[in-house]
């Protein structure tokens, strides 16, 4: 494996640790909100909170070496890449919330699908056009 590829898969690695911290906030924010939003606005706000925990654990540990516009730029575009991403996210689990009982009945597991899914898009969006 060449050196760019070592590099990717370590960014890889990082993001995806950062995607977990990510993912608790995600869920503890969505519990935290349900009894007074409901499914689709608590998930909404547990996204953008999710979203700017994730972007600045990023920032400061995924792509530190290439961090190279201002602070507010960056969230700025960040939220706007990993916006698509929500949205794929947001799609999957208002799917699954909408047609499983066993998922209105345990969100977190719309919250795991959803997050997978998105993934992969928000890495190389990230990659590519945020850091």
């Amino acid at each position: 494996m060449t050196a760019g590829g070592r590099a990717v898969l370590g960014e890889l690695f990082r993001f995806s640790i950062v995607g977990g911290i990510g993912f608790v906030v995600d869920a503890g924010v969505l519990y935290a909100l349900l009894p007074f939003c409901g499914f689709y606005l608590a998930r909404v706000g547990s996204i953008l909170m999710a979203a700017t925990v994730t972007w600045w654990l990023n920032r400061r540990f995924t792509f530190e070496a290439r961090r190279s516009m201002a602070a507010h730029h960056q969230w700025g575009r960040f939220i706007a890449v990993t916006g698509i991403g929500g949205l794929i996210n947001f799609s999957v689990y208002s799917l699954l919330v909408a047609t499983l009982p066993v998922v209105a009945s345990f969100p977190i597991i719309g919250v795991v699908a959803g997050t997978l899914t998105a993934l992969g898009w928000n890495f190389t969006m990230s990659r590519r056009h945020v850091f």
